[in-house]
């Protein structure tokens, strides 16, 4: 006979799940330690940090976009999602002009070694705020009200 395995839905809760163990977060984090390995990057072999930063980057943004959008269409009604996902790419390409003028910026004003360490530790202040959140006191999500009409 197995032994039953405690649900973690019940046991921590949704939000708890949802932090410490929803797969968004994981490719996010693995983003912010790719941009922090890429701030170690010297002349000779540590070119190598450059290499492996940008390759764990280029593999946690591709997990992170494929997750994104199984997550969207797991929570959105099927008659918004085409609405959720123009505002989604609008918000996260729309942010990306800025964040380029910003990083040429901080790059101008502190060098590029400086502002590869900004942008990895911002990457993990965002993600720490979310590890912090009040959504870890989340048990459930609620469902979805459907009024009279």
């Amino acid at each position: 006979m197995k032994p039953e395995l405690p649900n973690l839905r019940r046991e921590i809760g949704e939000g708890m799940r949802y932090v410490f163990r929803h797969p968004l977060l994981r490719p996010s984090t693995g983003i912010g330690v790719a941009f922090t390995v890429q701030a170690l990057t010297a002349p000779g072999w540590m070119v190598s940090w450059f290499v492996i930063g940008t390759l764990l980057a280029g593999f946690c943004i591709i997990v992170s976009y494929i997750l994104q959008v199984s997550t969207q269409q797991r929570l959105c009604p099927p008659d918004l999602q085409g609405r959720m996902s123009a505002t989604m790419s609008f918000v996260s390409w729309g942010a990306a002009p800025v964040g380029s003028l910003l990083g040429g910026a901080l790059g101008t004003a502190f060098g590029l070694h400086t502002t590869l360490w900004i942008a990895g530790l911002g990457t993990l202040a965002g993600n720490a705020f979310l590890y912090l959140s009040p959504i870890r006191r989340l048990r459930t999500i609620p469902a979805e009200e459907v009024s009279p009409t």
